[in-house]
């Protein structure tokens, strides 16, 4: 695949997801960490809980579905290198990192960065130097691609990248949170929610693992270097950052009776070396759970990263269970809401 720079479509993709997370937060009180709401199907026994995080997966696979639909470049083969193993390895790593670094990249670098929060800070500068180390190593580790070029040369703009097509995508998206809050349905406003944080994964390419690798590697040697990925966290933080921002001047969220947000401030060797693994299997796969389960559903498309999708999936649900067998986490308090 030729790596292409895509800044219209991957900040507007941001700022879908970050919307996402504002609504979230703001309607239901909720922080959007990915991997804490699926560790929440995998263990929490409360029925709210349960339904709530439900609903919200369930509309990050229907965003995925959306993302198929209205992209057609989301066709692209999975370079030979990415295999179903190197899958299951990677999403053994998010899994382990994730339960005990308590977040990935929606938690920690959305949600987390947003409110200033030291432990995402922290975080953050830990699964990024991994990634970045990982990615650049297994690019030293193959055959340079044919189109290797020096250190930070930027791929090309992407050809005819229009920006009406996700104007009115992000148009569409911030009408259907608005009227789903309205209407007072808090079933349908989370799987609406879900939906436009998928619809974002996609349409800012956070659902193409090379996209996300060619970020990683900076040096050159697996082709230019891909900055779409900043421009999707660009996007998504000021949306995020907003909404953290209006938070205290609401007394409880539009749906619920308070804002659960993460209170710790610990920073230790359990939140450091979990963003750590969590790295290494981010640059491994090129993948983190938001991604990985928006991805479930390009089979529909014929689109080939959906089956390795389903084992990265899988393997990182083992993960999290290995996580908590081998280092039982000290809160038993439900991880879609006290991670972060």
């Amino acid at each position: 695949m030729a790596a292409e720079f895509t800044p219209v479509e991957s900040t507007v993709g941001g700022l879908l997801i970050g919307l996402s997370a504002a609504s979230a937060l703001l309607v239901h009180g909720r922080v959007a960490g990915v991997s804490g709401i699926f560790n929440t199907l995998r263990c929490s026994k409360d029925t709210k809980e349960l339904l709530w995080s439900s609903l919200f997966l369930g509309g990050l696979v229907a965003g995925g579905a959306v993302g198929g639909v209205l992209d057609k470049a989301n066709n692209v083969a999975v370079p030979p290198a990415l295999g179903v193993g190197r899958y299951v390895a990677a999403g053994l790593l998010v899994g382990l990192g994730t339960r005990l670094g308590g977040g990935c990249t929606s938690g920690h670098g959305i949600c987390g960065l947003a409110r200033l929060s030291k432990r995402s800070i922290v975080a953050v500068c830990t699964f990024m130097a991994a990634g970045v180390a990982t990615a650049t190593a297994l690019a030293f580790s193959q055959p340079a691609a044919s189109g290797a070029v020096s250190p930070l040369t930027l791929a090309p703009l992407a050809p005819r990248e229009e920006a009406l097509m996700p104007i009115l995508v992000f148009g569409a998206g911030s009408a259907a949170l608005a009227l789903t809050a309205a209407s007072g349905q808090k079933a349908l406003q989370a799987l609406t929610t879900g939906t436009v944080f998928g619809v974002g994964l996609s349409l800012g390419g956070m659902v193409h693992p090379q996209k996300v690798t060619r970020f990683l590697d900076v040096t050159g040697r697996s082709g230019p270097w891909d900055p779409s990925l900043a421009c999707v966290m660009a996007g998504g933080l000021a949306m995020s950052t907003l909404s953290y921002g209006v938070m205290p001047l609401l007394r409880r969220p539009v749906m619920g009776d308070s804002f659960k947000v993460p209170s710790t401030r610990v920073v230790d060797a359990r939140l450091v070396g979990g963003s750590a693994l969590f790295g290494i299997g981010w640059g491994l796969g090129g993948m983190c759970p938001g991604p990985a389960l928006t991805n479930l559903v390009l089979p529909l498309f014929k689109i080939s990263i959906g089956g390795t999708a389903g084992a990265f999936c899988a393997a990182m649900a083992v993960g999290m269970a290995l996580a908590d067998a081998l280092f039982p986490p000290k809160c038993a308090a439900p991880a879609a809401t006290k991670q972060d």
